[in-house]
């Protein structure tokens, strides 16, 4: 039943018998036979096609998203054995975010190194805010484990959230900035220059705080793709930033500049690890779950 769910996921997501049947190198006929045999089986239409349309059924939507971690943990499973015959330590696939990439997963490799020095950890695709399509990589076996934000959409697909960071949504500046001061609130700081850090969702709750206080969002805005360089901006110039932060999150930075005492009443969305339900299980997806775990316990012990 597994090649007949790789064979359906395959033509689901080319749209298209003929493509599909291409890239699973296949006959187009076998390819339909397989789809015909595994609807008998199930006793429900899976695709509907009319004319060109391509359509799932409410079946075949809840099978490809339940069949796509079958697949995975398929895919995980020959993977590990395929370890264990040639004696190789446990191996876990990662993929970060724009914010846990910065400072976060270099402490978890020192944890690692510490703890588990035998596991082998491979950063999987690119560490941006394109969630979708963590979300995705982790359901079709891509990665093992996701930094992503928190969703309800991610527990509907089946996948296990484990909650990592809740931020904060706080004002950052160089320490010797002219507004880093006790009396300083929201007004006085517009008249510096601002950073807009990477991340829609971030942009978005710093615009609604600013509605809801009645201002103006800031005219002089730096907007900028990398974490990295907004924050050494910070570090050698006036500019002023709304950050999620947590301590976890700017370990590195946090010498240089300062938390400003000025609250907001909007939340950042929540930080997670997204896993399959099996994966999570794992050996070695645990253990590097686990020193995760650690290494934010110990920032927020250190620093508050």
């Amino acid at each position: 039943m597994l090649t007949s769910l790789r064979y359906f996921a395959e033509v689901v997501d080319r749209r298209s018998f003929t493509a599909a049947a291409e890239a699973l190198n296949v006959s187009q006929p076998t390819l339909t036979r397989s789809l015909q045999n595994l609807e008998f089986r199930l006793d429900c239409t899976l695709i509907l096609r009319d004319k060109g349309n391509f359509e799932l059924t409410p079946a075949g939507s809840l099978l490809l998203s339940r069949g796509r971690m079958l697949l995975a943990e398929q895919k995980s499973i020959l993977g590990d054995l395929a370890a264990l015959n040639t004696h190789q330590k446990g191996q876990v696939t990662v993929n970060g975010s724009l914010v846990t990439s910065l400072h976060l997963l270099p402490k978890i490799f020192q944890q690692l190194a510490v703890t588990r020095p035998d596991l082998r950890v491979s950063i999987v695709g690119a560490n941006d805010a394109d969630y979708e399509r963590k979300r995705a990589a982790v359901l079709s076996g891509e990665v093992d484990v996701a930094f992503s934000l928190y969703d309800p959409a991610n527990s509907a697909e089946g996948l296990v959230q484990e909650m990592l960071i809740e931020p904060h949504l706080k004002i950052m500046v160089r320490r010797g900035h002219p507004a880093n001061r006790p009396d300083c609130d929201i007004e006085t700081l517009l008249q510096y220059p601002w950073v807009m850090l990477p991340g829609t969702s971030n942009k978005t709750t710093i615009e609604t705080e600013f509605r809801m206080k009645g201002l103006a969002f800031p005219d002089d805005v730096v907007r900028v793709s990398e974490w990295r360089f907004a924050l050494d901006l910070l570090e050698v110039s006036d500019h002023v930033a709304v950050v999620p932060y947590h301590p976890a999150l700017f370990t590195d930075h946090i010498k240089n500049l300062v938390v400003l005492p000025l609250e907001f009443s909007v939340r950042p969305l929540a930080i997670c690890i997204l896993s399959r339900p099996l994966g999570s299980q794992r050996g070695p997806t645990r253990d590097f779950i686990d020193a995760v775990k650690a290494t934010v316990k110990d920032a927020e012990t250190k620093l508050g």
